[in-house]
């Protein structure tokens, strides 16, 4: 919470008006003056009053509240000056950039979704591929990467704000993508041929914690 002066252009003050930066606001004004700025009531209620009795005008209460909100901003956040970040601050995956990487995002999404139920039925996929690596799908390893997909509906991972992450970042969080792809038993021996070398040479390794058992496998390749 911080303090700030409301002077107009009469002169009059307002001082110790009480605001808070970097509320959790919602999208619908996020390009109106001051967003993510909070103030205190009262002392908004004594500027309209001063308009109302004619002592300042509307345009002058809202100019000078917008410029105080801006400042607060700035000193709380630099990258509010910067246009570009301010964009992607106030963007709710809803900008033409997250809208470009949308079907991207949501093909990952869909994956991970996918392989989470897939890791579920270890009689049809006994095994976990990820990169160069080999795992039992029951790997406790593996559940626990797999554990925070979720269909999207989780209110602690909004879809809008991962999607905003990686279309402005980049960054793709554990509950929109898994790096693991459960394989059926054909599917596991293929993925061994894939990474065994023309003289037989291990192009891949199995997990120390699940020592998963690769017999009769490796005689497919």
């Amino acid at each position: 919470m911080e303090l700030m002066t409301v002077t107009l252009s009469t002169g009059d003050q307002v001082a110790d008006v009480r605001t808070t930066w970097g509320m959790d606001f919602p999208p619908e004004r996020c390009w109106t003056d001051g967003w993510g700025v909070s103030v205190e009531l009262p002392a908004v209620l004594e500027l309209i009053d001063l308009a109302r009795a004619g002592v300042v005008s509307l345009d002058d209460v809202r100019e000078q509240l917008a410029a105080r909100a801006h400042e607060i901003a700035v000193y709380n956040d630099p990258g509010e000056a910067d246009p570009e970040r301010r964009a992607r601050r106030r963007c709710f995956g809803d900008c033409d950039t997250c809208r470009a990487k949308k079907p991207e995002f949501e093909a990952h999404h869909a994956h991970a979704v996918e392989q989470k139920a897939r890791h579920a039925q270890p009689d049809l996929y006994p095994f976990s591929a990820s990169g160069s690596s080999l795992h039992r799908v029951t790997c406790w390893y593996v559940r626990d990467h797999l554990r925070s997909v979720n269909a999207g509906d989780d209110p602690r991972w909004p879809v809008w704000r991962n999607l905003r992450d990686y279309a402005h970042d980049g960054h793709l969080s554990t509950a929109f993508w898994t790096q693991y792809t459960a394989l059926p038993r054909h599917e596991a021996a293929s993925w061994i041929g894939e990474h065994t070398g023309t003289r037989g040479g291990k192009r891949y390794r199995t997990c120390k914690l699940c020592d998963p058992d690769l017999t009769g496998l490796t005689d497919c390749t």
